[in-house]
């Protein structure tokens, strides 16, 4: 739903005289010259064509250069020998169990891996075979992820000295691990488990003193909710999908996490990924965008970057 603009104050008096002459001939003059306007926003609508017509904010088209930070507890591995190279190490966890995964017995067709062509016997496995047997499944990885190197102010001071003007930490990747706490999640996040630190707070806080923009790289669909995996999970798993509700996922996980980030953070910009196959009329998310524009507490000044819906 889109609310109604609030009233714009009137600015001018029946006998103002000169002197309200000249105020608002200099108002006029310096919005011409492109001075952001206090003035309420116009609306935007639901469809498309209205929130493609937002202007590009100005702090972003003057950026230029921004750095992305991928780091997540795909980090516990550190491993990224893929061959051939079609993903990085934040996908260790899939291809790791894609390799043991594509059961022969049940599907005679099946070519190794379901999420690549790396085969059952790839370099991922391989690795995780010699440095974590005893690691079965992903969640062991979480009391290994301490991040004992992580600090904060160190990295935004290294990334403002680059010449960087705005930083996009990941702040939830597939595995569905959030970098913030967030009540959707229960204790899957780096708030409630593993640090225990609201690494995008802390983050945010350290860029903004030294003048950064800030930014959020949020993936849609994740390999580990219950809900979600039937689009990860090759065709002979049909048989564990049927207790799946997407809809429950994307309206109780994914907007209540996108606007729980908006709100509470305020970024600068949103960069999304892993739509998959879903339109942006099952998503809904043009609801989302002019909420965002018109009603979010930081509308005037944030940036869209890579909406994938």
């Amino acid at each position: 739903m889109v609310s109604s603009p609030p009233t714009p104050h009137n600015m001018a008096a029946g006998s103002a005289g000169r002197r309200g002459t000249l105020l608002v001939g200099l108002v006029i003059g310096l919005l011409a010259r492109g001075i952001q306007s206090s003035a309420p926003p116009r609306p935007y609508t639901p469809d498309w064509a209205s929130l493609d017509s937002r202007p590009t904010p100005r702090w972003f088209a003057a950026a230029k250069f921004g750095i992305k930070m991928h780091w997540g507890m795909y980090a516990v591995p550190s491993f990224n020998d893929f061959k051939p190279k079609e993903q990085d190490a934040a996908q260790y966890w899939r291809f790791n169990q894609a390799a043991v995964g594509c059961p022969r017995a049940q599907n005679p067709g099946c070519k190794g891996a379901p999420f690549g062509k790396m085969g059952e016997n790839n370099s991922v496995r391989q690795f995780h075979q010699r440095a974590f047997p005893g690691v079965h499944t992903y969640d062991q990885f979480e009391p290994m992820f301490t991040a004992p190197l992580f600090n904060a102010t160190k990295w935004a001071t290294l990334f403002a000295a680059s010449g960087a003007r705005y930083m996009r930490p990941v702040v939830k990747f597939g595995d569905g691990w959030t970098h913030w706490p967030s009540n959707t999640t229960g204790n899957w996040g780096s708030a409630h488990a593993g640090p225990r630190r609201d690494v995008v707070g802390e983050l945010f806080a350290a860029a903004r003193g030294l003048g950064l923009k800030t930014g959020v790289h949020f993936e849609l669909s994740e390999w580990l909710d219950p809900d979600t995996l039937k689009k990860v999970l090759p065709p002979w798993r049909a048989d564990a999908l049927s207790s799946v509700d997407p809809v429950r996922y994307r309206d109780t996980v994914v907007w209540t996490q996108l606007t729980q980030l908006v709100e509470t953070y305020q970024p600068d910009d949103i960069y999304t990924d892993s739509e998959w196959d879903w339109s942006s009329d099952w998503w809904q998310s043009r609801n989302w965008l002019a909420w965002l524009f018109n009603e979010s507490s930081n509308f005037s000044e944030i940036e869209v970057s890579r909406f994938r819906f």
